[in-house]
């Protein structure tokens, strides 16, 4: 079944130890919208993704997320959400298909082995889907994640820097899920290297929005 999702952002910003991240970012996309963030290392674009994935909480302005019509709150967003990061923690100990069947558990979804074994196929790790993490190397765990996000059919993918670690086939992989998932999907992209932002239809440009001002802690 399809969903459709609307995100708006009124007015955002973020402060960390009174100094301003960035300010003033309003924006509207909708499913079908691939949208590259751009900017230097420290602009705020992980802190951005973060905040509409619900991890963070704003300083000001707001977050509107809207699945087929409806608000969509922060502590209902994990079912709908795909979150990506090099960063992310995944359980090593666990095979992919353990992990696969834990993370439908916690989300609260079915599991669908056909869709996993699918995503699996795809990123190229479905021969070694029952050894331990612990034994891929960093390229292979940052294809898991992807299958990771994408196995439950997510209508909003927030990815932090996808391509980090993949080798030239890897990518060739990202760019062809992200294809196939854009017409189902709002997808965010972190990144500043052109392979992960080749099918963007829009782009923000954090830059524009720091202002490195600091902020007066006797007010704040």
């Amino acid at each position: 079944m399809k969903h459709t999702v609307k995100l708006q952002i009124e007015n955002l910003g973020k402060s960390f130890f009174y100094r301003w991240i960035f300010s003033g970012i309003s924006a509207r996309w909708q499913t079908g919208d691939v949208v590259g963030i751009t900017g230097r290392n420290g602009a705020g674009k992980s802190t951005l993704l973060k905040i509409i994935a619900g991890i963070f909480a704003p300083s000001r302005g707001t977050v509107s997320i809207q699945l087929d019509g409806k608000e969509l709150y922060p502590d209902r967003l994990h079912p709908h959400l795909g979150f990506v990061a090099p960063y992310l923690h995944l359980y090593t100990e666990l095979t992919p298909w353990e992990h696969l069947r834990l993370a439908a558990r916690l989300r609260g979804v079915a599991f669908e082995p056909e869709v996993a074994e699918k995503w699996l196929d795809h990123f190229a790790i479905a021969a070694v889907a029952h050894r331990p993490l612990a034994t891929f190397s960093s390229g292979m765990l940052q294809r898991f994640r992807l299958v990771l996000a994408l196995v439950h059919r997510p209508p909003l993918l927030c990815l932090d820097e996808p391509g980090a670690t993949l080798d030239h086939q890897g990518s060739k992989q990202l760019q062809a899920a992200i294809q196939q998932c854009a017409s189902q999907s709002l997808i965010l992209i972190a990144s500043n290297d052109p392979a992960d932002l080749v099918h963007c239809t829009h782009t923000l440009a954090i830059e524009q929005y720091h202002s490195g001002a600091q902020i007066d802690p006797l007010s704040a």
